[in-house]
């Protein structure tokens, strides 16, 4: 019994490390994407299917520049580069594209994000 509480926390205690290096890696992309621009996030979480994580480099009118999605089970998963998305606006309807749904949820979830942001600026009197 006492093992198998070792064996418990030895694999938490891991599932740990790998987060906090998943985090680290998320970080750098985003700094990358970060230092050309505005950039937006939109993810799609669950706890037990495969989740998703998008990052877009776009401008203050919508345009998106540049993409990266990471989509997976596991901490291990690395971020690719979403390239459909480049030169359309964050703003059209993605549900004729043929691509993955937890995909496509990030994308209407960076969607969302999106127009706060432009709510925020609004209420703000900051020009967009």
């Amino acid at each position: 019994m006492i093992q198998l509480i070792i064996l418990i926390i030895l694999v938490w205690a891991l599932q740990c490390v790998f987060t906090l290096f998943q985090l680290k890696y998320f970080n750098r992309e985003y700094i990358n994407l970060r230092k050309k621009g505005f950039v937006l996030i939109g993810k799609q979480r669950s706890r037990i299917s495969r989740g998703c994580v998008i990052l877009l480099l776009i401008t203050r009118d919508g345009e998106i520049l540049d993409g990266k999605v990471m989509n997976g089970y596991t901490v291990f998963t690395r971020f690719k580069t979403l390239a459909f998305v480049k030169n359309r606006n964050i703003m059209e309807n993605w549900e004729d594209e043929k691509i993955d749904s937890v995909i496509k949820k990030a994308l209407y979830n960076a969607q969302s994000n999106y127009i706060k942001e432009l709510e925020m600026l609004n209420t703000q009197n900051i020009p967009a």
